[in-house]
C-alpha cells in the first residue's frame, strides 16, 4: 500500500510540474529611482512594432494587445510624432531546464509458492527514468520618454518589465497572453524583487485577451 501510495504521488508532482492547467509565472519590474514618476494614467504611448520580427502578423497581435490593455488601464494610444512614452517590446522562446528522474510502476506478476505448492500474484515495483524538457518563454518591455527622444534623440527607459515563465508548451502565441496579464499587473510599478504568480486558463483577463485575438 505504502509503495501504491508513492506511485501516485510521484505520478502527481509529474502532472503538476508539466503545468497542464497552471502558468507559473516570475515577473521583475524597474523603476530609475532618481526620476520623478511620470508613467501615470492619463500619459499618451505609442506601441512600437519591431519592422525585424520573425512573424511580423504576431508582431501586430502582441502590439494591439497591449495597446488594448494600456487602454483599459487608462493609457490612450497616440501617433508616435505626438505620444509622451513609446512602448518597446520582445518576446520569444528558447531551451529551459530539463528535469529527470525515477518513477515507480506497479507490475503484477505469477509467482510459485514451494511450501504449498500454489500459483499466485504478487505486485513489484520497477523503478522508470523520465525526463521533461521545459521552455523558457519571455517577454521584456522597455518604456522610453518619448519627449526626449524627440527632443535630443536620447533614449532614456523610464519603466523596464522582465517576464519569464517555464513550461512545455512551446504555443507561444498561447502563452504570451499569460505573460502580458502578468507584466501589466505591475505595469508602471518597480517590485523590488522577482515576484512569483500563478495563472490559469479561466483567469478571466487571459479569457478576454483570447477573446480579442
Amino acid at each position: 500500500m505504502r509503495f501504491l501510495l508513492k506511485f501516485f504521488l510521484v505520478v502527481g508532482l509529474i502532472l503538476g510540474a508539466t503545468g497542464c492547467a497552471t502558468y507559473r509565472i516570475d515577473v521583475t519590474g524597474y523603476l530609475d529611482p532618481a526620476r520623478p514618476p511620470s508613467l501615470v494614467p492619463g500619459k499618451t504611448i505609442f506601441v512600437v512594432q519591431s519592422p525585424e520580427a520573425d512573424n511580423p502578423l504576431l508582431e501586430r497581435e502582441v502590439a494591439s494587445k497591449i495597446a488594448g490593455i494600456l487602454k483599459e488601464k487608462g493609457y490612450p494610444a497616440s501617433p508616435a510624432e505626438s505620444a509622451d512614452f513609446h512602448l518597446v517590446f520582445r518576446y520569444g522562446i528558447g531551451r529551459g531546464p530539463l528535469y529527470t528522474g525515477f518513477i515507480s510502476r506497479p507490475q503484477d506478476i505469477r509467482a510459485y509458492d514451494p511450501y504449498s505448492k500454489t500459483w499466485y500474484y504478487e505486485t513489484i515495483y520497477r523503478y522508470e527514468p523520465y525526463s521533461i524538457q521545459y521552455l523558457t518563454r519571455s517577454l521584456s518591455i522597455r518604456v522610453i520618454d518619448a519627449h526626449k527622444l524627440r527632443e535630443s534623440g536620447q533614449t532614456e527607459v523610464v519603466w523596464a518589465g522582465d517576464t519569464v515563465s517555464e513550461g512545455e508548451s512551446r504555443d507561444l502565441r498561447i502563452v504570451i497572453d499569460y505573460l502580458l496579464v502578468t507584466t501589466f499587473d505591475y505595469f508602471g510599478k518597480d517590485t523590488g524583487r522577482t515576484v512569483q504568480t500563478t495563472l490559469t486558463p479561466t483567469d478571466l483577463r487571459v479569457i478576454r485577451l483570447r477573446e480579442n485575438r
